[in-house]
């Protein structure tokens, strides 16, 4: 079954940030430097460069997707969240390192994304007007 997207966080250069809170979405502000924070800590995991181009993901099954527009320029990366490399042979494309790679890259920027709190919260009523980013 075709289950559909939903966000679990999202953050604007004006501080504006959403996230997703015990299946709710709520809306707040942090100061534009924690944003501007966020993305360089996104840049210094290696998002503009990943070790893998596309990301982790297997056939049929739940999967996140990182989306950051920088810049004007969109990029994605998705990741199912697995991190079991031991069925992974040492000649396969990607290769264990990479793929353990890009799963220390993507919690890094999960962490990076846990930081970035509002103290200040309400509940989204409303559309928020957001274009899934995926393919």
């Amino acid at each position: 079954a075709h289950i559909p997207p939903s966000l679990l966080f999202a953050a604007w250069a004006d501080g504006t940030v959403v996230r997703a809170v015990d299946g709710k979405l709520r809306i707040g502000n942090v100061p534009p430097e924690t944003v501007n924070n966020l993305l360089s800590q996104t840049e210094q995991a290696g998002f503009q460069h990943p070790p893998l181009s596309h990301g982790i993901e297997k056939a049929d099954g739940p999967v996140k997707c990182l989306s950051v527009v920088l810049n004007g320029h969109s990029s994605q990366l998705y990741y199912d969240g697995t991190t079991n490399v031991a069925d992974i042979g040492p000649q396969a494309d990607p290769s264990p390192k990479q793929y353990e790679a890009f799963v220390r890259m993507w919690q890094d920027i999960e962490k990076a994304m846990a930081t970035v709190q509002p103290v200040k919260t309400r509940e989204v009523t409303g559309p928020l007007g957001l274009t899934y980013p995926g393919r």
